[in-house]
């Protein structure tokens, strides 16, 4: 990782005075929300930890790996550019023990609380210590609460819809379901026969970040699945607004009768991915 190493050190604001600091895990990557939204850049610094170990644990898809990966890369840079303190650590091990040694030199960290119940749990003992605070995920409409209230089982997804709209305004007509159904799955199913034609995916230039994404994981994931095509990975935020605007003007019209379609013709159909 010599390039993006030295992209960093380049843009890393040149006075590193004391920041507060906020962990950012690797499906948070957005200085939209959270308290990266609400802090000045110059007033705060961002953790990002990639795992070898976490890649390690299941037979990750290798394209997925490679989207993490640079993702999270170029994300940084973009910080760094914002004019935020960044601190990019490779911990071959927990998450919690990468974040405990960080915070031996910075203090006391804050993130927003993971979606993912794995990484909520390997850092459960930075949370009791005190060395990690959690706030609420801003990306986030439900909450927990959302669920318990669904009671006693069954506890099935349309219950749980339609009592998050009702609670929320969403798709609603006063009280009643905009369409004037809760649900229409039955008009979701249709197969696809050609007919309108499935689009062709965006591409995105492939940057000396993503050629040393693609080395890493040749060499070390070599034994993962898949097979890497790394001009199918939108990996900066300006290619992550390519691919919603791809998705809005050529799929979306089209994705809800033929959400549940399959074709040797094409795998992304009308998909967004």
């Amino acid at each position: 990782m010599r390039t993006f190493r030295s992209q960093l050190a380049d843009r890393l604001p040149s006075s590193r005075t004391p920041r507060r600091w906020i962990y950012v895990p690797y499906d948070q990557l957005s200085s939209d929300i959270g308290p990266l939204a609400r802090w000045k850049p110059s007033d705060c610094g961002i953790i990002l930890v990639e795992s070898p170990w976490k890649a390690q644990r299941r037979p990750y898809h290798k394209r997925k790996l490679a989207l993490v990966l640079a993702n999270m890369r170029h994300f940084a840079l973009e910080q760094a550019e914002r004019g935020v303190d960044v601190r990019y650590v490779v911990h071959d091990g927990p998450y919690r023990e990468a974040l405990a040694r960080v915070a031996q030199d910075v203090g006391p960290i804050v993130c927003m609380e993971p979606a993912e119940r794995e990484l909520r749990n390997d850092l459960e003992p930075l949370v009791s210590s005190g060395t990690l605070a959690f706030e609420n995920h801003e990306g986030w409409l439900t909450a927990r609460s959302d669920f318990e209230a669904l009671g006693r089982p069954p506890w099935r997804m349309d219950r749980f819809y339609k009592n998050v709209r009702k609670r929320l305004g969403v798709l609603m007509d006063g009280n009643e379901p905009v369409g004037g159904a809760w649900s229409f799955d039955r008009d979701n199913r249709k197969p696809w026969k050609g007919t309108p034609p499935a689009p062709t995916p965006p591409t995105f230039a492939i940057d000396a970040i993503k050629l040393e994404v693609g080395e890493l994981i040749e060499t070390r994931f070599a034994h993962h699945p898949g097979a890497l095509d790394l001009e199918t990975l939108p990996a900066t935020a300006a290619d992550a607004s390519r691919a919603l605007d791809h998705a809005m003007e050529h799929c979306m019209a089209s994705f809800g009768p033929f959400e549940d379609a399959m074709s040797i013709e094409s795998m992304e159909l009308f998909h967004t991915r």
